[in-house]
């Protein structure tokens, strides 16, 4: 028969380790939860709460505003330069994007061509430093969609 402190533990692990693969969810039935509450009744003493001492009062959280629905966004008709720059326009006068924003930093969309079969959004590091309003992963952007078997 296995330990009960060495069942919880391999049962932690083996959490962990779907935590690390992505799992966000695991369904456990009724049953296995009233089995683990047994175990760990009998495997630990129970612990005796100690007295808290009133110390300085709690520090208030800052409050938290939800961040508000997505709006609806209908981009003018024409051609996918002309959409993109809408489209950067758009999210550039967002308020609520402009909320999240470094000062001095402004949203990017993407860089390059917008008939790429591949485009990457985003930044990424690089030991090149950028030049003025292009996005540190640029550079290596063009070079990797030409090398790229997709395209």
């Amino acid at each position: 028969m296995i330990d009960p402190a060495d069942a919880i533990e391999a049962l932690l692990d083996e959490l962990k380790r779907q935590r690390a693969a992505g799992v966000t969810r695991v369904s456990v039935s009724t049953e296995s939860m009233e089995f683990l509450r047994q175990v760990t009744g009998s495997a630990r003493p129970a612990v005796s709460p100690t007295a808290v001492t009133a110390g300085a009062s709690p520090v208030a959280a800052a409050p938290v505003s939800p961040i508000p629905d997505p709006p609806v966004v209908t981009l003018p008709p024409g051609d996918k330069t002309a959409r993109l720059a809408a489209l950067h326009t758009l999210v550039s006068q967002c308020p609520e994007t402009r909320r999240h924003l470094l000062p001095g930093h402004k949203p990017v969309l993407g860089q390059g061509s917008v008939d790429a079969r591949l485009f990457f959004v985003g930044k990424r590091r690089t030991s090149r430093k950028p030049g003025p309003d292009v996005p540190s992963w640029a550079p290596r952007v063009s070079s990797y969609a030409r090398s790229s078997p997709l395209a």
